[in-house]
């Protein structure tokens, strides 16, 4: 996570983090910045902090230092700053890891490689399609208890509550409340930007800070950062298109509904139902 003087952001994973981190780390940097600018700077400060990684089927990642905190492990003393992150389309999200290809290293297997390759002989050489039936299968099994309503919930959908909801056993799969408003009052208040217009967003939230649009004009033209070119993926077909937002149907609300995120299901509606929207 990064912390500064206006705001903390969380480097959730996937979703423009690098390229936020970099875009910080440039903005803060003091190196070959004017005597004007520095004035400007000059309260200005920034750290960044790993924490340990606390995320389940972490591999032998788990306990290891990660930029990826949580809410949770926000320093104390700086709880009472704003809260700052990105989300992003579960299918753009897939793609990302699907391309990045971290799933593939040892450290990162989320069980032993002869349980996978019982079900995946060719691992880690995996179709875009069978990469997303391995992650529910390996990853998944996460369920939200809403009073005596249980609902399926996809392994990104499952991140995104570690990520950002105050109370959960982080040894247990399933996430439980009362009711939905226990839900919402237990997620913590997260100004989001869309990793798709990151740099326009973060720029007009840095100005709203109060940064000087010549120190942060740099943001409109910046590149993204950490783009993978280990797996070059030309199309998704519609139905996994589909499958995934369904599988996700909790994320793929959220990135609808950002501000305030409105989690309410149709009477009628089965736990892999789609989401009522609320509109932006």
């Amino acid at each position: 996570m990064i912390i500064t003087e206006s705001f903390v952001w969380l480097n959730n994973p996937k979703t423009a983090s690098t390229f936020v981190r970099k875009t910080l780390s440039e903005l803060y940097n003091r190196r070959g910045k004017s005597l004007v600018a520095l004035w400007r700077l000059r309260n200005r400060w920034m750290v960044e902090l790993e924490v340990p990684e606390l995320r389940p089927k972490a591999g032998l990642r788990a306990g290891k230092l990660t930029p990826h905190g949580t809410i949770n492990q926000i320093p104390e003393k700086y709880v009472y700053l704003p809260v700052v992150s990105a989300i992003r389309d579960p299918v753009e999200k897939y793609l990302s890891l699907y391309s990045y290809a971290d799933w593939k290293k040892t450290d990162q297997l989320p069980v032993a490689l002869d349980v996978i390759n019982k079900k995946y002989p060719n691992f880690p050489e995996l179709s875009f399609e069978a990469f997303v039936d391995y992650t529910n299968d390996f990853y998944g099994n996460n369920r939200l208890v809403i009073g005596a309503s249980v609902f399926n919930l996809g392994p990104m959908a499952a991140d995104f509550l570690r990520f950002f909801c105050y109370s959960y056993d982080s040894n247990e799969s399933a996430f439980y409340f009362q009711t939905w408003e226990a839900l919402c009052s237990q997620l913590a208040k997260v100004i989001f930007f869309h990793s798709r217009t990151i740099n326009l967003e973060l720029y007009n939230f840095l100005l709203d800070l109060h940064f000087d649009s010549s120190d942060v004009d740099f943001l409109l033209s910046k590149s993204p950062e950490n783009v993978s070119d280990k797996i070059k993926l030309t199309s998704v077909n519609n139905s996994l298109r589909d499958c995934i937002r369904k599988r996700e149907w909790l994320l793929t609300s959220a990135t609808q509904s950002l501000s305030p995120i409105d989690w309410k299901l149709a009477e009628t509606a089965a736990p892999t139902a789609e989401l009522l929207i609320r509109p932006i």
